[in-house]
């Protein structure tokens, strides 16, 4: 899932590896940038300031619902969704604010609201204390109740860029509202490894790795005809 104030897809060939291998599977897959995202003029982009994580799931679902308009070989009753870092973000912002439509999904290495990471929130939410409601609308923590389907959580126990600590206050969330939830913890990771493809050699078996984890996560929940995920390797 791609939704990030201030970046967007910079090629519009099709993006390999994990979307590739999904598609193999049987998935159609759907990259999409939600408004808030730049390059569609500056009332497209401005949507998102003070309000990440509102709009993006309804812009997310109103499109693959018109993409699916007439594609008869698409069934809306087996979406899932999957991202990595601010798209694990989004990945929980599908589960939890469209549980009826997401019915899967594998977040790897998640935001889990705007007060954790980096500076680039405070960029485009403003100070929590001059926005504490944008702040709290963004927040996955406050709508872990919401969680219907599926999810998986992915995450190294190094990452500096997002902290293992995100993945630990969602699963309390989650904990606190009765809701399950999978996690696969990946020891010595950091933020790059096993996720993003222009890594260093040597990653290669982990991105394997968690990409299979991912497949196999899918697979099983949404059950694309004839393949069973056991069947998907993990190396």
């Amino acid at each position: 899932m791609i939704t990030l104030p201030g970046g967007f897809i910079g090629s519009r060939a099709f993006l390999a590896d994990r979307a590739l291998s999904l598609a193999q599977l049987g998935f159609v897959c759907i990259i999409l940038e939600s408004r808030g995202t730049p390059g569609r003029g500056r009332a497209f982009q401005e949507v998102a300031y003070g309000r990440m994580g509102q709009y993006e799931i309804p812009d997310h679902v109103a499109a693959i619902r018109e993409i699916a308009a007439d594609r008869s070989y698409m069934d809306l009753d087996r979406v899932g969704v999957t991202g990595y870092s601010y798209g694990g973000y989004m990945t929980l912002r599908g589960t939890l604010l469209a549980p009826d439509f997401y019915r899967v999904g594998v977040s790897g290495a998640p935001v889990v609201d705007h007060m954790d990471t980096g500076t680039f929130q405070s960029c485009v939410m403003g100070w929590p204390w001059d926005n504490p409601e944008g702040y709290a609308a963004g927040s996955n923590l406050l709508a872990a109740g919401k969680l219907a389907g599926h999810l998986l959580i992915i995450h190294g126990t190094s990452d500096v860029n997002v902290p293992f600590s995100n993945t630990m206050k969602m699963v309390d969330a989650l904990i606190r509202a009765g809701k399950p939830v999978d996690l696969l913890v990946i020891p010595e990771m950091d933020h790059a490894r096993g996720f993003n493809n222009a890594v260093p050699m040597g990653t290669t078996s982990l991105r394997r790795y968690v990409n299979g984890a991912t497949a196999r996560y899918l697979v099983e929940h949404l059950a694309p005809e004839g393949i069973d995920y056991r069947d998907i390797p993990l190396q």
